[in-house]
């Protein structure tokens, strides 16, 4: 039984896809013993819609600081984000893993980390392909 707030979650979600959601390619990927990933022929490529978001932001490198310049060393990021609602989550008929491929806007980013939310949601990290991760 929906609640008042799936309900008003559903409605927000459908508001932020209606304005942000853009198409791209999800291909799965398979790692072999002894070779780079290659295409996964149990898991069919899709098109999925979603949401892109790529935003800056630093990292602290952690560490034992010793010596004169007992600062801390920070590491310019940039977070690429995709984020699937639920019904789109739904959608596909496997599971989403690390090490698979997301092409938007014409860019190929390789899946670092999939996060499913409760609500049926899933945002992926993602990295420029070929960047070390």
């Amino acid at each position: 039984m929906a609640t008042a707030f799936d309900d008003f979650l559903a409605a927000a979600d459908a508001a932020v896809e209606g304005i942000y959601s853009e198409p791209a390619g999800l291909l799965p990927r398979a790692a072999g013993e002894f070779s780079a990933r290659l295409s996964d022929p149990a898991r069919p490529s899709l098109t999925i819609v979603g949401v892109y978001s790529a935003g800056a932001g630093d990292t602290l490198i952690k560490g034992k600081a010793q010596g004169e310049f007992l600062g801390t060393t920070r590491m310019a990021t940039t977070r690429h984000e995709f984020w699937i609602a639920p019904a789109q989550a739904a959608a596909v008929p496997y599971r989403i893993a690390p090490g698979d491929l997301v092409q938007v806007r014409g860019v190929a980013f390789e899946i670092v980390y999939v996060q499913p939310s409760d609500a049926g949601d899933i945002n992926l990290i993602l990295a420029p392909e070929g960047a070390a991760t």
